[in-house]
């Protein structure tokens, strides 16, 4: 597998259609190497992680165990932060309620 194929592939798997390519493209341009600019941080962050983390002249099974860790790991943070502002003093006040189907 390429780093092009993996990339595409979580492409179609994000919501926003095309905003993890055009991330990965702005940022491997060799004329603007690193700057990422989608107005979407999210995927933003998902284009680099995949791109920093890709294990080039692994299998296709450890590129994407590679790839899977990488979003575990920033899935997990993203869940101890939800849970750290859920337990925040002003939990009784908020009235945020989990989306359906997350």
């Amino acid at each position: 597998m390429t780093i092009n194929e993996l990339v595409k592939l979580v492409d179609r798997l994000y919501e926003n259609d095309g905003l993890v390519l055009e991330a990965y493209r702005q940022h491997t341009d060799s004329t603007n190497f690193g700057a990422v600019r989608v107005g979407d941080t999210l995927a933003e962050f998902i284009a680099i992680e995949l791109y920093e983390t890709f294990p080039e002249d692994a299998t296709d099974e450890s590129q994407l165990e590679a790839a899977l860790y990488a979003m575990d790991r920033a899935s997990a943070q993203l869940q101890q932060v939800v849970a750290g502002l859920l337990t925040y003093e002003l939990r009784p006040k908020l009235t945020w309620r989990k989306q359906e189907g997350t």
